[in-house]
């Protein structure tokens, strides 16, 4: 429990310096339990230390400042897996692997942006921004921040501007989630790995079709809006693309057939995607997936024969299509899933399902709960 590891700061002494609780966090990055409860029960005893942890640039008077500032208390819940340690409302300033994530919900109070990122320095690796944290007003204040030194961005809200400022500069950025914030393709970071982008219409095709070029080393993609074929395509280019999650994309049959070139592509979600039999035949030449979500299309009997013919597929779901009895039959071939899902199709005999699948997952889904047959393949 993460209460038993939060006794490894007994070795750090009565008093220790921030260098050390740094070196000690720093040491558990791959055990985020650990790190949680280390970082919690420092706070605890020293939340002095910690905040110094937090903002290495700060001096005596900044910490003094910010301790006693309305607001700003020391989180006192249990920690979960990730990050934690100050909440200033409407700052969150909170520990993370390797350096500081920074937290901004709201307005905050004059003078308490710039402080904080002056105080830290290059240690903000994480930032989310949410709703009206970073307005016109406020975007001079966010100017303090090392953006060299970011390693994840995550901008929420339509009421954010200036999106592009923020990543002018921050070229180590691995991940950048958006949601509801135009982006413009020319800012993207060509470092990034991971991209999730949502807002329906604030999600450009250019955008999608631009990420090749500006931002060729992406491992994964999510993106909850239309890419239609050409966007699938542009997609199909990222030579590194391992995951690609596409939510209500509507890119039909002609994306499927363009997606299905992409290189390495080892898990696919095309939901809502108006696919037919079609466009599953083309995604079951992609043999390197394991894991294909497809649910709420279109596909029937023969697609389903098709995809059966996947023998690299871990986790297949194909819930909310046109499966009759026959079509769930066609996958009975498959062998070797940990997890199969076929919810909500029009098959009439579940239990005929069931026995015709029992050999193909170790779980099978054909209602709510889903069967688990123990591993027997």
């Amino acid at each position: 429990m993460w209460w038993a590891k939060a006794s490894l700061v007994d070795g750090l002494g009565a008093s220790p310096r921030p260098a050390d609780l740094r070196a000690l966090l720093d040491s558990l990055g791959q055990d985020l339990e650990a790190f949680s409860a280390v970082a919690y029960e420092a706070a605890r005893r020293w939340p002095r230390v910690a905040l110094a942890v937090l903002l290495p640039r700060a001096d005596d008077a900044a910490l003094d400042h910010l301790l006693a500032a309305d607001g700003f208390v020391f989180e006192k819940q249990t920690p979960v897996p990730s990050k934690l340690v100050y909440v200033p409302e409407p700052l969150e300033v909170r520990a993370a692997v390797g350096g500081t994530q920074l937290i901004a919900r709201g307005p905050a109070p004059d003078g308490l942006i710039e402080a904080v990122l002056r105080a830290a320095g290059p240690a903000i690796t994480e930032l989310t921004i949410s709703h009206d944290a970073m307005t016109a007003t406020s975007e001079p204040a966010w100017a303090q921040l090392d953006r060299g030194a970011l390693r994840e961005l995550t901008l929420h809200g339509r009421n954010v501007v200036a999106a592009g400022s923020l990543l002018r500069g921050a070229n180590a950025l691995s991940t950048l989630r958006v949601d509801h914030v135009a982006l413009a393709a020319a800012t993207l970071p060509p470092l990034l790995r991971q991209l999730e982008l949502e807002g329906g219409d604030l999600v450009r095709v250019p955008l999608v079709q631009a990420l090749a070029a500006h931002s060729p080393r992406l491992v994964h993609v999510s993106v909850h809006a239309e890419v239609d074929a050409d966007g699938m395509r542009a997609l199909a280019t990222l030579p590194q693309l391992r995951e690609l999650y596409a939510w209500r994309s509507r890119c039909g049959d002609a994306g499927a057939r363009a997606i299905a070139a992409a290189p390495v592509l080892s898990e696919l979600a095309l939901t809502s995607a108006d696919l037919g039999d079609d466009g599953a035949a083309a995604l079951a030449s992609m043999r390197g997936l394991r894991r294909l979500w497809l649910s709420r299309n279109r596909i029937g009997a023969r697609g389903a024969a098709t995809i059966a013919q996947m023998t690299g597929l871990d986790d297949l779901a194909l819930d909310g299509n046109q499966l009759d009895d026959a079509g769930v039959r066609a996958l009975a071939p498959l062998r070797g899933l940990s997890k199969l899902s076929v919810k909500d199709n029009p098959f009439r005999d579940a239990d005929a399902v069931l026995a015709a699948l029992r050999h193909t997952a170790a779980a099978v889904e054909v209602e709510d709960d889903p069967y688990d047959f123990g591993g027997i393949m």
